[in-house]
């Protein structure tokens, strides 16, 4: 008997860090699955990056998923969940000038046959009324503060912007 798709979404992705994997898996019959994998920005940016990936067994989805959380995966909800959270956080982004990265229909290639209509949760995006933009080490954060600037006003948002050297210092970093 075939499993209902199912979504792990981290914890503290709208409390705490405004950012967070969420993997959509939908079941075969054969005890395999497949799954978008995607890296979501809640309070502004919607889905950074994303992938397509099988699981050959359950014993594969969870040492994938227990390496996607680092350890910590949540409790798994109804995929219809998942697929809610992230098409909407995707129509948010798009709401202030922002799209999905390339690769997001390659993830959202699982979300065939799992309704939206069937969610169970809600969701809010944006922090304290306000997309809340946080600088990573590879944005473009000038374009990024621009774009929300001209979408909203210099008052219609939130940022933490590091300066260059944080940068340079991140990037010497990864290096060693």
């Amino acid at each position: 008997m075939k499993k209902a798709p199912e979504a792990f979404i981290e914890h503290g992705i709208f409390d705490e860090k405004g950012m967070g994997q969420v993997v959509v898996c939908r079941y075969k019959s054969d005890g395999s699955a497949e799954a978008g994998v995607f890296l979501v920005d809640v309070w502004c940016l919607g889905v950074k990056s994303a992938f397509y990936t099988r699981f050959d067994s359950p014993a594969d989805q969870r040492d994938k998923l227990d390496r996607f959380f680092r350890g910590d995966v949540p409790q798994p909800e109804p995929g219809a969940n998942g697929r809610k959270l992230v098409e909407e956080v995707v129509a948010y982004a798009k709401s202030i000038g922002f799209s999905p990265c390339a690769d997001y229909k390659k993830g959202a290639r699982v979300f065939g046959g799992i309704q939206v209509k069937d969610a169970t949760a809600h969701y809010t995006f944006g922090k304290d009324g306000k997309p809340y933009y946080i600088s990573g080490p590879h944005d473009d954060s000038d374009r990024i503060v621009k774009i929300l600037t001209n979408r909203l006003g210099p008052s219609g948002f939130y940022a933490m912007v590091a300066d260059d050297s944080f940068g340079d210092f991140m990037e010497d970093f990864m290096e060693e």
